[in-house]
């Protein structure tokens, strides 16, 4: 929802989607506490499961829906190609990904465009045509921010410090911070910049 910003999230475990049937999700939001924070967690069960099966744990974290955002808008994204940007070309980027174990879909193929203005990475991710009709079910749709997210697998590739074995790739597990402006794109244009953890050991 906008308005609502996630000022902590925590991955457990993926959710995996079975061949045959469906899951059920389960959103639990806890009533504020003294600082106006409610607690979030999510669980997911198949559909079907028998009657006293446990629900699986998937994120937790924290969500304040009256808190004012300080990310500010990024004002070099108003103007596309970034000024001086360097462009990337993407033809073997999907199928690194893949050798690497993270194979996606035409669905999450989403990362159009790629250009480097020094360390920065900059992207442009569009969400595909046959599922345009649905960017307003969503404060932003799966497909779109997980495209979003490859920007950073090239932001990472140009730090060596942040390379790790070549047939890996790093992906963010924990969050905070974010909040949502808008709802309901179709496109966005990500920049993505790496900071070092002391002594170089993460990012």
């Amino acid at each position: 929802l906008g308005g609502t910003t996630v000022t902590g999230l925590t991955l457990a475990a993926p959710l995996v989607i079975p061949p045959k049937d469906g899951v059920r999700l389960q959103v639990s939001v806890k009533p504020p506490d003294a600082e106006g924070a409610r607690e979030l967690m999510i669980f997911s069960q198949l559909e079907d499961g028998q009657e006293g099966d446990g629900w699986n744990e998937h994120a937790m974290g924290s969500i304040d829906t009256d808190a004012e955002p300080e990310v500010a808008p990024c004002p070099e994204l108003m103007v596309w190609p970034p000024p001086g940007g360097e462009a990337v070309e993407l033809t073997e980027l999907y199928d690194g990904l893949r050798d690497a174990g993270l194979q996606y879909g035409p669905t999450f193929q989403g990362l159009e465009e790629a250009y480097f203005v020094g360390e920065a990475a900059y992207g442009r991710v569009v969400l595909p045509e046959k599922l345009g009709n649905t960017a307003e079910d969503y404060g932003i749709h799966p497909a779109l921010f997980d495209a979003a997210l490859h920007t950073m697998v090239l932001a990472l590739t140009r730090q060596e410090a942040a390379k790790g074995p070549k047939d890996s790739v790093l992906l963010p597990f924990e969050w905070s911070d974010v909040a949502l402006f808008a709802t309901g794109a179709s496109e966005l244009r990500v920049k993505v910049t790496i900071e070092m953890e002391p002594g170089g050991d993460g990012a």
